[in-house]
């Protein structure tokens, strides 16, 4: 009877040490589940301070960790804004070097925005290219226009109206009124009969109508048109007033469409030191309670089971890029 007894008491023993190990496990994988997200890309600790993040900003790499859990809670609410900046950044830079691919890595928001940033940005470029040889006499005008509007989500005309459009529109471009007067009953969208007029003006010079078309990058190209028609004609860049794609237009190359990166920065970076304070006391705060286990697991008896829970605390701590 008595050794009965004894197994029992041995057995409750092991059965209550196993359910406090079942404890610390439970606690350890959330702690883990914490620490993977520290370790996540992210904008909090990726710079210093706000004149490091501006000085260092990188939008390629950024753009790379776009669909990390822990950069998009960082982004906030800023995160359409840079979806937008950088879908200018990149049809600037792909009209710039005559190549879509370099839409490519928009495609890290096929997710998040449509008509998806990838494909906009390619059809967009096409229309930079096509819209600067139209300002300045370029050749191949009938094939960049068709190449223009061609879009797989975003349809501005019929895909049997192109050749009939375009020769619409480089014949009259030149005159508002008629160009558009014509083009009316070809538009897929009746929104875009009221932009019309606005656009091909700008063609000319005139931003007026520029002004109507509210705060979005169809409003941007449209003053970047109307710079580009003074300062071709005037040879000076300054008359571009700083606008990317005009100074682009102009003979600067990808290096004008930089006026997007600093845009993109000046709104993320003055949140810098706020966002690396609350990493810090996220860190912080981790590092806490992994004490707190750690304390737990040497309370307990020591052997196998114990040591393997403190094994698993020293790699929780070694942070960074630091685990094997």
């Amino acid at each position: 009877m008595k050794s009965a007894f004894a197994l029992l008491l041995l057995l409750a023993a092991a059965s209550a040490r196993a359910g406090t190990f079942d404890r610390v496990d439970e606690k350890l994988a959330r702690l883990g589940e914490r620490a993977a997200k520290l370790e996540e890309p992210r904008l909090a600790g990726r710079y210093a301070s706000e004149a490091d993040c501006r000085a260092r900003f990188d939008l390629d790499a950024l753009t790379r960790d776009a669909t990390s859990s822990a950069l998009i809670d960082d982004l906030a609410d800023q995160r359409d804004m840079l979806v937008q900046q950088s879908f200018r950044y990149y049809t600037c830079a792909a009209a710039a070097r005559g190549d879509d691919g370099v839409c490519e890595p928009l495609g890290a928001y096929d997710d998040y925005a449509r008509p998806h940033p990838r494909l906009e940005c390619t059809r967009y470029s096409k229309e930079l290219i096509y819209i600067r040889a139209l300002m300045t006499g370029g050749t191949n005008l009938p094939a960049l226009c068709r190449a223009d509007l061609t879009h797989p989500e975003d349809v501005e005309f019929r895909p049997d109206d192109f050749d009939k459009v375009c020769s619409i529109m480089l014949s009259d471009y030149r005159r508002p009124a008629a160009v558009c007067g014509k083009l009316t009953a070809y538009f897929v969208k009746p929104a875009q009969v009221d932009k019309c007029e606005a656009w091909f003006a700008s063609f000319s010079g005139d931003e007026a109508g520029c002004r109507r078309l509210g705060d979005n990058d169809v409003r941007e190209r449209c003053f970047a048109y109307s710079y580009f028609s003074k300062a071709h004609a005037s040879g000076d860049v300054k008359d571009c007033k700083g606008a990317g794609i005009c100074e682009m237009f102009m003979g600067g190359g990808p290096a004008s469409c930089a006026f997007y990166t600093r845009r993109i920065a000046a709104n993320l970076c003055r949140y810098q030191p706020k966002r690396n304070a609350a990493l810090a006391k996220e860190r912080a705060a981790l590092a806490k309670d992994l004490a707190s286990v750690e304390a737990e697991v040497k309370s307990l008896p020591s052997g196998p089971e114990a040591e393997a829970r403190l094994a698993t605390l020293r790699f929780l701590r070694r942070g960074p890029g630091k685990r094997p």
